[in-house]
């Protein structure tokens, strides 16, 4: 299949809905997420996919490389603006929030997994030297364990902390580029009906003109013919005086 702008903004929406990245990389729960998102994707219409679970897999990854590439690169250049972000890039940035924020969170758990270990370790170790210590030494060290403890706690404690702030930073961001992107278009729809606006101006001017113009030809056609009456009637009225000139001479011949 080839992948287009339309397939691959889709595709982008379709993961951050659905987010894969709740589960263990490399588990059955991720790959049945992955296929339900295939076939989701199968059913749509427009435009057609033909994928499977794979295939989309390991797209999404060459969109979130690709992007993160662009990034950098951003980054890197100097005096140059960046382009405005499309929709694409949006849910590509939330893609990459989600996956972090998994991240941190599989990791905060394994480190809670060998602290676990470490303490039980240290627990049974205790057991066996009550045994041996003086009781003052014992309630010391139980101290001490009880303080390592805590600070055990507070470090899970900062790893949720810091995957709730990549989580909440990401909805941050993809919420300013939305509403940046919303006030660019309401300046562009602003400037499209300033452009209606000014143009049905210079519409009505021309209407105005023509009407002028029709009026001024009305008012010359007008008076034209007011000429040619006047000049009718005085032709009548040359032919009136020669035809009574004529009679005024046949009396005088015949007399």
């Amino acid at each position: 299949m080839s992948w287009t702008k339309d397939h691959d903004l889709i595709l982008c929406r379709e993961v951050a809905n659905v987010n894969p990245y709740t589960t263990k990389k490399g588990s059955t729960q991720r790959s049945s997420i992955w296929e339900k998102i295939a076939d989701t994707l199968n059913k749509c219409s427009v435009p057609k996919f033909f994928v499977d679970k794979r295939s989309v897999r390991d797209h999404v990854g060459i969109l979130v490389n690709r992007h993160k590439k662009k990034l950098r690169d951003e980054e890197k250049a100097s005096g140059i603006t960046p382009d405005e972000p499309s929709e694409l890039d949006l849910a590509l940035d939330t893609i990459i929030a989600l996956e972090e924020s998994a991240d941190a969170e599989v990791h905060d758990a394994d480190s809670g997994k060998k602290e676990k270990i470490e303490s039980d370790r240290a627990k049974a170790e205790g057991i066996r030297l009550k045994a041996m210590e003086k009781l003052s030494e014992t309630r010391k060290r139980e101290s001490t364990c009880a303080s390592e403890e805590d600070n055990s706690k507070n470090k899970r404690r900062r790893g949720s902390d810091a995957m709730l702030y990549l989580s909440q930073r990401a909805e941050l961001n993809y919420e300013l580029k939305r509403e940046e992107i919303d006030v660019r278009k309401q300046q562009q729809e602003f400037e499209k009906k300033q452009m209606e606006v000014s143009y049905q101006q210079q519409i009505h001017i021309q209407q105005q003109q023509t009407e002028m113009l029709r009026m001024m030809h009305q008012q010359q056609q007008q008076s034209q013919q007011q000429l040619m009456n006047s000049q009718m009637l005085m032709i009548q009225q040359q032919e009136q005086q020669s035809k009574a000139l004529m009679t005024l001479l046949e009396k005088v011949i015949n007399k």
